[in-house]
């Protein structure tokens, strides 16, 4: 499901802004399967905006993914 992911630029109330890209059949579907992932489930993940997004440049190493989640995540707790 998420082809790639990585943090964005700037934080807001101590949580870090990342970006998904990710496959999904359409933003139910993206919602749906979010909502039963580890991270959302914990609070550490939680969706902002999905947008659809189009490959222009580098489909090949995407896959075939053509949606976009932005969202934010808090600092992963240290294990132990």
């Amino acid at each position: 499901m998420v082809l790639a992911a990585g943090p964005l630029a700037g934080s807001e109330q101590a949580r870090i802004r990342a970006l998904l890209i990710v496959e999904a059949a359409d933003e139910a579907d993206l919602r749906r399967r979010l909502a039963h992932d580890p991270w959302t489930f914990s609070g550490q993940l939680r969706t902002t905006s999905v947008d659809r997004w189009s490959v222009f440049v580098g489909g090949q190493r995407l896959a075939t993914g053509d949606a976009a989640v932005t969202g934010d995540a808090r600092p992963a707790r240290p294990a132990g």
